[in-house]
């Protein structure tokens, strides 16, 4: 993922917040350019090459989250906050109004921007436990009303159509998957995950330890702690998928081997080098060199998950040996089987519904969630070594419909980079080290030979980068009997760019000036 457009419009937003604050003072004259700066903002990310867009409607959302993030931890909040008018929505105003909470909202209006919205969420908590009626309704009314983010925060939001264009695309993802069940055989899956423990592959490791407890990546790898109750229960702390600002309270786990050995072998991976590193090491936030111990907490899940999510998921696709195979689906075979079987059988759970268990056992804050973590179906075929029935690849993207011609092919675009392919063949099967990681040689030859070629093929006119590849067409082209994902991890894009030559792929890219 590149950072060059999601960085030049943080920069750009936070350059004119300066510059509005310096040339005006009236409020009305800020809002109007506060009002332009954000549309700026949203036409850049929204442009289009062609017809196509520049990057996804994902990366998009992703981008304005950046934006507003990066405004909060200037410490910008709403004027409102700090205003003497008594004005609706304003902190005079619910003040006058809610004259018994006066310290709760003055409190409010001194935390830091990343975290008063949390801080506004728990004052309507403390208004529902504290008051009753008419007399709720109102100060509920006044705090949800009040204007806390920055105004340009609040400009910085998806349109009403987008978001709910969005909404659409997840629902249709949704009922696709639930129509179309990933079936595991869980003995065999289960054994796998214990032996993973012992394993010399951090990758391996985490993925056996994220199937025994149910648990994200980056909580795996670096943010959970874990806490023996009993030899099936562990208390678990560090939830991430929480809004910014917040932490969830430790809770309690059902875990699928001996408790004491899983605690050990997060000891032995966090104690490897490739992990080890983000407590006390350096590396990339997107393409700024860090110290993973000086970013805050949400900079540093999005730089683990920079770092690690490609070979965690090539790691999950040779243990199940299906291309289509995610790390994030160890969180399913989790739930599927600790709802099924650990469930009905405790005394902690068995009076829980299956919605109510899940949302407890995973974490979640609502019940809604729960529906993305039914999508797993498991067998019990004892004695039986497969692992999964291989997903049938998807014929959508990249295939021609009748309204849609197929996308011509140029392959002399193709010739100078066919010709690099000889160089591959002096790595013997031998990894290439890039920042202290090894990248295997089958994904680098996989990359040029499988994926490489019908991209340039498809985009004669543009350079080799890996910016282009991730962000041209959606991460999927045609290659005549069927789409190619030409997704590819920053590690293997560079071992590729360092086996065939930087020097090769740059003359080629001259050419295209």
């Amino acid at each position: 993922m590149t950072d060059s457009l999601r960085q030049e419009v943080i920069s750009y937003a936070l350059n004119r917040l300066d510059a509005i604050d310096e040339k005006y003072s009236d409020l009305k004259e800020k809002q109007s350019q506060w009002r332009k700066a954000a549309n700026k903002i949203h036409k850049d990310l929204t442009r289009e090459v062609d017809g196509k867009s520049v990057i996804s409607a994902n990366t998009y959302h992703n981008y304005l989250t950046a934006v507003r993030n990066a405004i909060k931890e200037t410490g910008r909040k709403h004027p409102a906050l700090a205003s003497s008018l008594n004005r609706k929505g304003y902190l005079a105003h619910a003040v006058k109004e809610l004259p018994a909470y006066a310290n709760e909202l003055k409190a409010l209006a001194n935390m830091p921007a990343s975290t008063v919205g949390n801080g506004k969420a728990l004052l309507k908590e403390q208004l529902h436990a504290e008051l009753k009626g008419a007399q709720l309704d109102k100060a509920i009314e006044i705090v949800d009303g009040l204007l806390i983010d920055h105004p340009m925060v609040a400009m910085l939001v998806k349109s009403k159509a987008r978001r709910e264009q969005r909404a659409i695309s997840e629902a249709a993802s949704l009922t696709h998957k639930s129509q179309h069940l990933k079936s595991y055989n869980f003995p065999a899956v289960l054994a796998l995950a214990k032996q993973s423990l012992d394993a010399d592959s951090y990758t391996q490791v985490a993925w056996g330890i994220a199937l025994l407890t149910g648990r994200r990546s980056g909580e795996v790898l670096h943010f959970g702690k874990f806490t023996k109750i009993d030899q099936s229960t562990l208390l678990f702390e560090g939830q991430l998928k929480k809004r910014q600002g917040t932490q969830a309270e430790a809770y309690p786990i059902p875990v699928l081997a001996d408790a004491d050995l899983i605690i050990e072998a997060i000891k032995r991976l966090r104690a490897m080098p490739e992990v080890a590193v983000f407590k006390n090491g350096t590396g990339k936030y997107y393409d700024q060199e860090v110290k993973y111990s000086e970013l805050p907490k949400h900079k540093l899940t999005l730089a683990i998950n920079q770092r690690t999510n490609g070979v965690l998921n090539d790691r999950a696709k040779r243990l199940m040996n299906d291309q289509n195979e995610v790390f994030k689906n160890t969180r399913g075979i989790y739930a599927r089987y600790a709802s099924d079987y650990i469930r009905p059988h405790s005394e902690q759970w068995a009076r829980f519904n299956e919605d109510q268990f899940l949302k407890a056992v995973l974490g979640h804050e609502s019940v809604d969630e729960v529906k993305h973590y039914r999508q797993v179906s498991l067998a019990y075929e004892e004695g039986q070594d497969w692992l999964k029935v291989p997903e049938e690849q998807e014929e959508q993207a990249g295939k021609a419909t009748e309204n849609q011609e197929p996308v011509k092919k140029n392959w002399k675009a193709y010739s100078p980079i066919k010709a690099l392919r000889e160089k591959l063949d002096t790595l013997d099967n031998k990894p290439v080290i890039i920042g202290g990681r090894k990248v295997s040689a089958k994904s680098i030859i996989e990359f040029h030979d499988s994926k490489l070629r019908f991209w340039v093929a498809e985009n004669p006119h543009l350079k080799i980068t890996q910016s282009a590849i991730e962000k041209n067409k959606g991460n999927t082209l045609e290659s005549g009997t069927g789409s190619v994902n030409v997704r590819v991890n920053r590690g293997t894009f560079q071992a590729w760019l360092s086996v065939v030559g930087a020097d090769a792929v740059e003359a080629y890219n001259a050419g295209k000036n």
